[in-house]
């Protein structure tokens, strides 16, 4: 069984949320999880939650590093 959702264009709808990038370094916090107590390195938005909801601790002190690329172009022997 198929269903058809018929859209009024009329109709406007506001779009609520957050709004986050993922392109600079200030958008990443370093937390710790309490649960297995190992240092992740999340969005802010992820992380903030985590915070709030006490699963985890901001862990100070730390250097976020980003690579210009995740790609790695090794080179090797053609034979």
């Amino acid at each position: 069984m198929s269903a058809k959702i018929k859209v009024d264009e009329k109709e406007e709808k506001e779009i609520k949320g957050t709004k986050v990038s993922f392109d600079k370094v200030s958008e990443y916090k370093a937390i710790k999880l309490k649960s297995d107590g190992v240092t992740y390195v999340e969005h802010k938005v992820l992380a903030d939650k985590l915070i709030s909801k006490k699963l985890a601790e901001e862990v100070k002190g730390v250097e976020i590093e980003v690579s210009e690329s995740n790609t790695q172009i090794l080179k090797g022997d053609k034979k």
